[in-house]
């Protein structure tokens, strides 16, 4: 009764007709004005946790309060799997991608193929380039104006030095195309750290800020976006990750790190993240900014190992069943050629079976040798 009769006088004090929401504000104020002394300090911070009980509670608070948010057996049926893609099984519709790679590997070659293909097949109606990692003379000595002239306003290239040379704010660029509604467009970001890392301490507060415009181009137009990043450096062996912290991963739709088959001159593309499982590895031949596909499995091959497969093959096609140590007795001269000893060729030999190359098994009744036959025989 008394704690009834202290807040009475200091509603009182203060004249004050509140709300629960307004009176959690005004007894803040109350505390950080110092009038009040200290037994009537507690008291009033005892009423503030009173009163967020309270709120707590009541109809509009809780769970209640989000029941329209609650997802029902209706709104999981009503989703449309059937996705849009700008390239079949690559890139999908209004979606936030990324591609990274190593410097020089042809993150932008590839990039700008496959813009120039969806242009081709009409899967977007214009394309947009934001360009921070080149100028103008490296455009020419890459033939671009072939682009220019072909798609003519359809292909959009901006290059960011221009921007940043005129004291235009590239954030405020991309905010800008968020108010194109209805353009079914790809947005091609070369590169993103160009943007985000300028060289001052708030770098991280930059990247927090770059994701959440993209986002809202996601969320607010017709918009498919394509971001190219760097990879770390990488030793000998080692797998190549993108640049920096995972929050340039975070709320990436779709992540590909782009390799190169320098023995075929082939541009592989892997996949590193994907959800839902609607993308794929692809592998491609490049010409003149046109992308022709071709089998993943045998462009990760280099010279050694479609020469030792057809070897091995042929070899199959005389025994029908070989233990291995009589296969690898059998290639003595053929691995001398290509410099691979006993211990590799058995690991190779390995790999190529889980690659389903040939059939490779143990059998546990001949003291677990190993054996290989030709695929498709057994």
């Amino acid at each position: 009764m008394d704690n009834v009769l202290e807040l009475i006088k200091i509603n009182n004090k203060f004249k004050n007709n509140m709300s629960l929401n307004n009176q959690i504000t005004n007894y803040k104020k109350m505390l950080r004005n110092n009038i009040l002394n200290e037994s009537e300090a507690n008291i009033i911070k005892d009423e503030i946790q009173n009163i967020k009980c309270k709120i707590a509670s009541n109809d509009d608070g809780g769970l209640n309060k989000y029941a329209k948010y609650i997802l029902s057996e209706d709104d999981l049926n009503n989703v449309n799997e059937n996705q849009v893609y700008l390239y079949e099984k690559l890139l999908v519709k209004n979606s936030l991608h990324m591609f990274f790679a190593a410097s020089g590997i042809g993150k932008s070659l590839i990039s700008i193929a496959l813009a120039n293909e969806c242009l081709y097949n009409n899967t977007v109606e214009e394309v947009v380039v934001l360009d921070f990692d080149m100028g103008e003379l490296s455009l020419k000595n890459r033939d671009y104006e072939n682009l220019f002239s072909t798609h003519k306003k359809r292909f959009n290239y901006i290059l960011g030095q221009n921007l940043l040379l005129n004291n235009i704010d590239p954030f405020q660029v991309l905010i800008d195309l968020s108010f194109d509604k209805t353009v079914n467009r790809l947005l091609i970001i070369d590169s993103g750290s160009h943007i985000v890392y300028d060289g001052t301490n708030n770098e991280r507060k930059s990247l927090i800020q770059f994701f959440s415009i993209l986002k809202n181009i996601r969320k607010l137009t017709n918009t498919s976006i394509l971001l190219i990043h760097h990879s770390h450096r990488t030793r000998n062996g080692e797998k190549a990750d993108f640049h920096g912290s995972f929050e340039w991963k975070r709320d990436l739709d779709f992540q590909y790190v782009i390799r190169k088959n320098e023995s075929q001159n082939i541009w592989l593309l892997e996949k590193t993240k994907d959800r839902d499982n609607l993308i794929e590895n692809h592998a491609f031949k490049y010409d003149d900014f046109k992308l022709t596909k071709v089998d993943y499995k045998t462009s990760n091959y280099d010279e050694n190992d479609i020469y030792l497969l057809k070897e091995v093959n042929d070899i199959l096609d005389i025994f029908i069943e070989i233990n291995q140590n009589d296969l690898i007795s059998e290639t003595k001269s053929i691995r001398s050629k290509v410099g691979i000893g006993e211990k590799r060729f058995a690991l190779w030999l390995k790999k190529m079976s889980s690659a389903g190359e040939f059939i490779r098994e143990k059998k546990t009744h001949e003291k677990n040798a190993i054996v290989f036959t030709k695929k498709g025989l057994k």
